[in-house]
């Protein structure tokens, strides 16, 4: 039997190879200590100037949402659409609107309830885990696209490159066949897979909108929590999942400049026969691990075009970074959902965002003018500046990444109301087909 992706073991050489890497880490922090201070102060700065303040407010409200049962009535509006277009079953649309609302690990948490609940097999566990892995509008467009590159044009490009690479995945990956002996569903689709869902209604031919009525009055009944208690434990869990957040990003930060020191990088590319500079595989190794840092690093780096430099951001966005496994594989854990398939997936990806970027950039480059050419890399001198001589600049920088919030929440307002309006058209031909079946 296939090891998992929560394998608990993991056998002696998996073990052999952690704990070597791991004292391998140890022992270069003891030698380079100045590199390790000056790695996890950067990746403190970019956390707690950029990360902290554009995702919390959004955390807390996605975890309001999850409380009244709203993400759940979307789910269940969108399941026609993820059908169709995802070839995935119902029970999907909840793990979708909570991964590409909340980002990740949200799709793989979902995901990982599902198939506790016996609501998805194993293969259909691994395919909602690879298609709901998805960032966050909000890290998209106001960190990545207004903090990183001055610019929420851009970051609604990338936001525009992520999902439609999500879509094509979609169509991509291999669907799960079906058990001998499984129910076949009813004529247009829609029968069976309203009847595993389990949400919503409780009666397949009620109008979709009364289904996901009844999807958020029994999430909010099961829920139970009063808006004070809510409120309360929607800070204390936002603040807790960004302090993980910051937790893996200067754990990582400290990883990549260990790899990535001038000698070690040289050494690298001669062996590899590579004909490309340190600096390039400083960003690649920073996108491969932690994607923050990678798009950060790549953002500031000058020497780019800017066709290859968003196309890059966009390659790390669908790949993820492995510190974006790591927590996936930790909010799935039990769920005996396998790492290959998703490694895959996310490398697929990355390089449909990497191809998109590219193939759109020839289209769109004269509606996004070049980001101006100041430095955009933060300073790190091994302490961090003065709250004094920097507060002026935080409010007016936080103020700017902030600003582009009310247009990004209109445009993401507008893209759901049309995609559920699409959904609940599918639902309506399907109930028609469904319907008009005897009379034939």
């Amino acid at each position: 039997m296939p090891k998992s992706l929560t394998h608990r073991g993991g056998g002696y050489r998996t073990t052999l190879l952690l704990g070597s890497l791991a004292a391998a880490l140890v022992a270069s922090i003891i030698a380079f200590p100045d590199k390790a201070l000056q790695a996890s102060l950067e990746g403190i700065t970019i956390w707690w100037n950029i990360v902290f303040p554009a995702l919390l407010p959004f955390m807390i409200l996605t975890e309001l949402l999850l409380g009244f049962g709203v993400v759940h009535a979307l789910g269940t509006l969108l399941e026609p659409l993820a059908r169709l277009l995802l070839r995935l079953p119902g029970t999907g649309g909840l793990a979708l609107a909570a991964g590409a609302l909340g980002g990740f690990p949200s799709g793989a948490l979902f995901t990982a309830k599902l198939r506790g609940r016996k609501l998805l097999t194993r293969g259909e566990g691994e395919r909602l885990l690879a298609l709901s892995h998805l960032a966050s509008p909000v890290l998209i467009v106001t960190v990545i696209g207004t903090g990183f590159l001055h610019s929420p044009r851009l970051g609604l490009l990338l936001a525009g490159v992520h999902y439609g690479g999500a879509l094509l995945l979609g169509f991509v990956l291999p669907r799960q066949k079906k058990p001998a002996g499984a129910p076949a569903p009813g004529r247009g689709g829609a029968a069976a897979p309203v009847k595993r869902r389990g949400a919503g209604s409780g009666d397949s031919s009620a109008p979709l909108w009364r289904q996901a009525a009844g999807s958020l009055a029994r999430a909010r009944s099961e829920d139970g929590r009063a808006f004070g208690q809510l409120l309360g434990e929607a800070v204390t869990a936002s603040v807790q999942s960004l302090m993980v957040i910051g937790g893996y990003i200067m754990i990582f930060s400290v990883i990549i400049h260990m790899l990535t020191m001038p000698d070690m990088l040289q050494a690298a590319g001669g062996l590899l026969g590579l004909p490309v500079g340190p600096d390039l595989l400083h960003h690649l190794a920073s996108g491969l691990f932690e994607l923050h840092l990678g798009a950060h690093a790549a953002a500031g780096e000058q020497a780019l075009p800017q066709s290859i430099k968003l196309a890059l951001i966009a390659a790390f966005l669908g790949f993820g970074g492995l510190s974006s496994h790591a927590q996936a594989l930790s909010a799935a854990y039990g769920a005996g959902l396998r790492y290959l398939p998703f490694l895959m997936a996310r490398l697929l990806h990355a390089c449909f965002s990497y191809l998109l970027v590219l193939l759109s950039w020839r289209f769109t480059s004269r509606l996004f003018p070049a980001v101006s050419s100041g430095r955009q890399t933060l300073e790190v001198s091994g302490t961090l500046p003065p709250i004094a001589e920097t507060g002026e600049r935080f409010f007016f920088s936080s103020l700017s990444v902030w600003m582009p919030a009310f247009a990004q929440l209109g445009l993401l307002l507008l893209v759901l109301a049309a995609g559920c309006i699409l959904s609940y058209a599918l639902h309506a031909v399907a109930q028609r087909r469904l319907h008009a079946g005897p009379k034939a």
